[in-house]
Order: C-alpha cells, then sequence, then structure tokens
C-alpha cells in the first residue's frame, strides 16, 4: 500500500529531507539521554523512508532505511517482538518491487500472522496482487478467493475514513483483475477508478486507466483505450514512474497496430522498450 504514499517525484527529495531533519532531532535527544523513549520515533521514521523510497522508486535508499529500522528494533527484546511484522511488511513490498515474487510471497505471509489488523491487510492485498500478475506464486483458486472474500467481509464494518476508502479501492482493483468477465471487470475498475478520483489518487488511477484501456480494446473501442492511456502516460510522466509508463505506451501500442501504422508501432515498442530498461535500472540499483 506504500507505493501510493508519494505523489509524484517531485514530493520525494523534500520528504526526504525532512525525515532527516526529525533524525537530527532523535539524535539530539539521545545525546540527551532520551534514547530509550525515541525508538519508537526513530523507528516510525526509518519505515516511513523506506515507504516512500519504494514509492519513488528508489530501492537502495529503501533497503538501507529497512536495515537501520532493524537495527532499532533489536535493541530490546521486547520493542522487536512489537515491531517485528512492521519491518517485515517493508521488507516484503522491498523483495515485491525488485522482482523477487516467490521471497516476497513466503514474507507477506509471514505478516499474515501479525495482530495488527493494518499490516495484516496490506500483506493480504499484495498477497493477492502478486498471485494475480506472477503465474510462478499463484496458489489454488479457491485459497486467492478465500483471501479476497475475506478482506471483503472485513472492510465492510470499517468506517469510511481516506485511510478505508484506499483499502476500498485497492480490493476494487483486485476484484477486477481477477474477474474473467468482461462486465463484472469493468465495474470494479470504474469503481476504483471513482474511490481514486474522490481521493485524488493519481498513481492507483493510472494503473486502472491502463486496465480499463484493455478491456476495451476487444471491442474495438480504440479512440477511448487512447484516452484512457494518454491520462495515465500523463501520470505517470510527472511522477516519473518508467514502468507505468511502459504500462500505457504498450497498451497504445496495440491500439496503433490495430488502426494506426506499423512505423508509430515500432517507434512506441522502442519507448516501451526503454522505459522498461530504465525501471530495472533503478531496482537493481540497490
Amino acid at each position: 500500500m506504500s507505493s501510493y504514499v508519494v505523489p509524484d517525484q517531485t514530493t520525494y527529495e523534500p520528504a526526504l529531507r525532512f525525515l532527516s531533519l526529525a533524525l537530527e532531532g532523535v539524535a539530539r535527544g539521545e545525546a540527551d539521554g532520551a534514547a530509550g523513549s525515541l525508538l519508537p520515533l526513530k523507528l516510525h521514521i526509518y519505515l516511513r523512508v523506506a515507504d516512500i523510497s519504494i514509492a519513488a522508486q528508489s530501492m537502495s535508499d529503501a533497503k538501507q532505511a529497512i536495515d537501520r529500522a532493524l537495527d532499532v528494533s533489536t535493541n530490546s527484546g521486547s520493542f522487536w517482538r512489537k515491531s517485528r511484522d512492521a519491518i517485515a511488511l517493508r521488507w516484503a513490498m522491498y523483495l515485491h518491487r525488485t522482482g523477487n515474487s516467490s521471497e516476497a510471497m513466503d514474507a507477506y505471509r509471514c505478516v499474515t500472522h501479525s495482530i495488527h489488523e493494518d499490516l495484516r491487510f496490506a500483506a493480504q492485498i499484495n498477497m493477492a496482487v502478486l498471485q494475480l500478475v506472477e503465474p510462478t506464486v499463484l496458489e489454488c483458486r479457491e485459497t486467492l478467493h478465500s483471501t479476497i472474500s475475506g478482506l471483503v467481509q472485513a472492510i465492510e464494518v470499517l468506517p469510511n475514513g481516506p485511510h478505508e476508502s484506499v483499502r476500498r479501492a485497492l480490493l476494487e482493483l483486485v476484484q477486477g483483475i481477477r474477474t474473467e468477465e468482461p462486465v463484472k471487470s469493468k465495474t470494479h475498475l470504474l469503481a476504483c477508478l471513482k474511490i481514486c478520483s474522490d481521493t485524488a489518487d493519481s498513481v492507483l488511477q493510472a494503473w486502472t486507466l491502463c486496465l480499463l484501456a484493455t478491456l476495451v480494446l476487444p471491442a474495438g473501442q480504440y479512440e477511448q483505450a487512447m484516452r484512457m492511456c494518454a491520462a495515465g502516460q500523463s501520470i505517470a510522466q510527472n511522477a516519473n514512474d518508467p514502468l507505468q509508463k511502459a504500462a500505457a505506451i504498450g497498451i497504445l501500442s496495440h491500439v496503433e497496430h490495430a488502426v494506426g501504422d506499423p512505423e508509430r508501432r515500432a517507434k512506441l515498442l522502442e519507448i516501451d522498450q526503454q522505459c522498461l530498461e530504465q525501471f530495472n535500472a533503478r531496482i537493481q540499483d540497490c
């Protein structure tokens, strides 16, 4: 879920600087003899650094923050027991983002046993996404169906706050990906898109637009697909997210294959490959 913490790349550096100032304040407190009481705050800051770094695809920063969070938490046995699930979730998301799917799935599975409901939800929703998009780690359909059904039932009793809205959007997205019936899938994705618009979640909005574009392509709705991809590409450009940009451009290449000229499609495929290479270079630099 921390993939949606940073709206765009321009917010990453200011957020990182602010958190660095917070760590400087913690260091001054530690020098004054308050190290023990500052442990929870110090851990929270490092976890926040990990969140925004994963969101901004700065994987070396994310790995460093997770390592430091681990160092902080092992200062005492009782503090480690309280904080290990939060750290394990960030480690799972780091593995997920860097393409280590099987290891990420194992880490998420550990977090699903947490006593903290918010950590369990994040782990379960990420497991569901991973199972849907990575056939190599796909478990039986009954398990996936049970996981999603359980999340839907759990969220129905939650209040309508901003965090719960994000959860509902993610659930609609997962159900839209999972459903094989185009009409039902479109219904779920449109519901996700509405929530994204209401909460100003541009990152999730862009991915949802790309998925909707893939749904309307078989029906020959090429102009609608192009508009959706163009909007998704614009968001990805502002966020400096090469993976999201590659997704939108890849779908546009399919449109050009159906109605456009071969030269334009070839150019789009070339840009698509460049975006993927840029993304791979980011996640390998860690």
